[in-house]
């Protein structure tokens, strides 16, 4: 099961990254004007995404501590809570609010 979690998050991070990336390339004008495109102009899917992205750094801390051999931070990360679970509470709540605010960018237009 958390082999099936976890290529669920690699898929959705990749899935932000390239639809990101494939939209700041689209779109013209400025730096600031082509990343508001990406992010199709709205601020909660900005908000969205950075959430997401710090749930999938949390989620990761721990695997990172323990390649590098630093068991303490691993043991710090895991003292507030595990972060596994937390991180994935946090990402399944990024999809259902980056697909709710979609619903409704859609509809407006």
């Amino acid at each position: 099961m958390q082999l099936v979690v976890n290529f669920a998050v690699l898929v959705l991070l990749g899935y932000f990254v390239l639809d990101v990336v494939t939209s700041y390339l689209a779109a013209d004008g400025t730096v600031l004007r082509r990343l508001w495109v990406a992010f199709r102009g709205s601020a909660t899917i900005v908000w969205l995404r950075l959430v997401g992205i710090v749930a999938a750094g949390i989620d990761s801390l721990v695997w990172i501590a323990d390649a590098l051999n630093a068991p303490q931070v691993a043991n710090a990360v895991q003292a507030y809570g595990n972060p596994r679970i937390i991180s994935q509470i946090i990402l399944a709540l990024t999809i259902i609010g980056e697909i709710a605010r979609r619903r409704t960018l859609s509809s407006a237009r």
